[in-house]
This record gives structure tokens, sequence and C-alpha cells, in this order.
């Protein structure tokens, strides 16, 4: 995409208005890379973070992730044979409609709140508080015990009892 911008005097506020340009900009770029990568919703968290440390804003990540995994080949071939070419095309106005006036909206919400996503990674000898701790081998247990159950219940049905 290209942007021209002009103005009658010297320094007339070219780079202001070219530079506001850049997020919608940045937007429809993540369309192009989103809309034919074939990527699910789980194969789109990890590239999504990566592209937000490498500088992109949460708008033009979160435009990637619904257009990723919403219109990968499977999705739109199956649309486009089950409901046909007019129903392929809304579904994909839709989706990129969608897209692109959520990424807008979240930085337009970032900078109105003066918010900031702060990424924090642990270095070496630094430790979670203790209920943080237990908190996750709480729920390590309950999915434990959620995953478990089934074998443990095949397993007790398939023994013979004893008959006195």
């Amino acid at each position: 995409a290209t942007v021209f911008s002009s103005t009658g005097s010297l320094h007339g506020g070219q780079e202001t208005t070219l530079l506001s340009m850049m997020l919608p900009l940045i937007h429809h770029g993540m369309l192009l890379i989103g809309l034919p990568t074939y990527v699910c919703a789980t194969a789109s968290v990890p590239i999504a973070f990566i592209l937000y440390t490498k500088g992109f804003s949460l708008g033009a990540v979160l435009v990637f992730l619904m257009s990723g995994p919403a219109t990968n080949v499977a999705t739109m071939g199956v649309i486009k044979e089950q409901l046909g070419l007019r129903s392929l095309v809304a579904y994909l106005i839709g989706v990129i409609g969608t897209a692109i006036a959520c990424g807008l909206i979240l930085n337009e919400l970032y900078q109105v709140l003066n918010l900031s996503l702060q990424l924090e990674i642990t270095e070496h000898g630094h430790s979670y508080p203790l209920w943080r701790q237990l908190a996750a081998v709480f729920l390590t247990s309950l999915v434990a015990s959620v995953w478990f159950q089934p074998m443990l219940s095949r397993q007790s049905a398939n023994t013979p009892v004893e008959q006195p």
C-alpha cells in the first residue's frame, strides 16, 4: 500500500500524517500474513507472541490472531463447497472487517486508557510466590485426576470380582 501526503508549506505536517497512517497499514499487513497462512488457533499464539515481542502493536497481533485461524484454506474450502462462493465472500468480508475494526479499537483503548502490556520473564534464582506455586499444583492435580479417572475406571471394570 502507498500513502501520499502534501502540504503547501515546508514541514507542514506530512510526517505526522504519514506516521498516523502506519497503524492501519500494519493491520492490513497482518491480514496479508494471516489470510493465506495455514495456521490453527493453537499454532498462531506463539507466532503472535513473537510478532508482539518484535514490536508489532497489540491491535496488529489481534488482527493476525483473528484472521489466521478463521481463514485457513481448509475452512474456506468447506465454506465454498457447502455454502457457495457468495457465502465465502460474505464470510471473508465479515472476518476481515471485524478483525481490522477490533485491532483498531484495541490500539485506541490502549492509548486512551494509557495501558501497557508487560511481559515477565523470570531470571535464574527468581521464584514465584508460594500461593502461585500452590495454585499450580492444585490445578495440575485437578487436570491429572480428570485425565486419569477414565483409565482407572476401565481398569477396575476389567478386574474380575471373586465370589465367596
